[in-house]
């Protein structure tokens, strides 16, 4: 009755490996995270790493606000896609230009907003975080790819390249991260412009081998984006220039500037004829239920 059990011998063959280079991914993202947290513990103590985990954590608010509610759907897209045996060059950087369309300008706010933000939500005690969520917000621009990275692996089988391109790039990001922190916390801070690239460039390089985009539309969309990151922070920044300073900024000149940003993101988008416009138009009209059930009437 050997040949009855062959069937499932051979899928779980399949899917061990997939268990265990998800894994692996799943722990060296862990690691990722924690070592800046465990270098500075060693070397400049627990107030370093307290200050340095709640930077980290304010500028992390967009990654965790949009693509939590992002990557559930990005998934189960992606493989309907690749089951269709459509190219997954197009939505991978339609899926980036979504991301770095909305990320990038919600972080250059981050930055901008810094104060407001910590007296806000961690209160005017934690002062010192402030000048580390304006280098760590910008620093995180350069990440944004990792979010498609993965699930665009998963649908097409090869996860464990993520996992090959995250151990060759740990060592050279280890011992940046060790030498800054041997500095400064500020030091260990700025590492994050190094560290960053280089896994984000690691973490492409593998994805490019699967997904046949070229770097000239991956550069494309990556100024479209820039050009409407710093469309948003036009207004904001004038209005922060009229009130003296960025430090100790009222609940008005915050106000203004976040409308300020709106105003600025959404010109940008449609102006610049940014892939999100057509959400955007979307949003609209979802928001006009009369005319959408006149018109859902009319054809019927």
């Amino acid at each position: 009755d050997w040949w009855i059990f062959r069937p499932c011998l051979h899928d779980w063959r399949r899917v061990i490996p997939f268990g265990v280079w998800s894994s692996i991914v799943t722990l060296l993202g862990m690691l990722f995270d924690a070592l800046p947290r465990l270098i500075l513990g060693r070397l400049l103590g627990f107030d370093a790493v307290g200050l340095f985990a709640r930077a980290v954590s304010l500028s992390q608010l967009p990654e965790r606000l949009i693509f939590s509610a992002v990557q559930p759907v990005v998934l189960p897209a992606l493989s309907k896609h690749a089951r269709e045996d459509g190219p997954m060059a197009a939505p991978f950087l339609l899926g980036l230009s979504y991301l770095s369309g909305l990320q990038w300008p919600a972080l250059a706010m981050i930055t901008l907003l810094a104060d407001p933000i910590v007296r806000l939500l961690l209160g005017a005690q934690w002062g010192e975080v402030i000048p580390l969520v304006r280098i760590v917000a910008p620093a995180l621009f350069c990440i944004f790819p990792v979010f498609l990275c993965y699930p665009v692996l998963v649908t097409l089988g090869r996860v464990r390249d993520m996992a090959f391109a995250m151990l060759i790039a740990l060592p050279p990001c280890f011992v940046i991260m060790l030498v800054a922190s041997s500095i400064s916390l500020h030091a260990m801070a700025f590492s994050l412009f190094l560290t960053g690239p280089i896994q984000i460039t690691t973490l492409l390089l593998f994805v490019r081998r699967r997904v046949r985009f070229t770097w000239d539309d991956f550069a494309l969309l990556s100024l479209r984006s820039a050009a409407v990151t710093l469309a948003t922070i036009v207004l904001p920044v004038g209005i922060i220039f009229i009130a003296g300073s960025w430090n100790y900024m009222g609940a008005l000149t915050t106000v203004l500037a976040i409308v300020g940003a709106a105003i600025g993101w959404s010109a940008a988008v449609f102006l610049l004829d940014h892939p999100l416009k057509q959400e955007l138009k979307l949003i609209r009209t979802l928001r006009r239920p009369k005319t959408a059930l006149k018109n859902v009437g009319l054809r019927i």
